[in-house]
């Protein structure tokens, strides 16, 4: 979503196209669009749900609180160029877990991701 906007800013470009007008409408939309989090219990299951793009890759924490899937936590991280060599969705759990680590210490997760090479993570 910020890619084209990163790619401005990198290279001092002064004419915003459509994609780059349409990324920083998201963007203005996504930051002023409040989600609402949830508090982390010690007892309800954590579920980490990572993805990835070319140029980016994204995680949420979600717990099941009361039967619902209830959002912690966000984040996101834009790849280096060498970084988009790696296997970008493992990367994301790797990453994010780390991230999360206060959370996640201590508790068994479940980790969603839609990578069907990642399924051997799951035993």
């Amino acid at each position: 979503m910020a890619e084209p906007l990163f790619r401005v800013l990198r290279n001092n470009a002064s004419h915003w196209g459509e994609l780059k007008k349409q990324s920083f409408m998201s963007q203005k939309e996504a930051l002023t669009t409040v989600p609402v989090l949830g508090i982390p219990t010690t007892t309800d299951p954590f579920i980490l749900v990572t993805d990835a793009s070319d140029f980016a890759i994204g995680a949420e924490l979600l717990q099941i609180q009361r039967g619902v899937e209830r959002a912690i936590g966000y984040g996101s991280y834009t790849l280096s160029k060498e970084q988009r060599n790696y296997s970008k969705e493992l990367l994301a759990v790797v990453r994010f877990s780390r991230r999360f680590r206060p959370y996640l210490l201590g508790h068994h997760f479940h980790v969603r991701t839609d990578h069907n090479s990642l399924r051997w993570l799951g035993g």
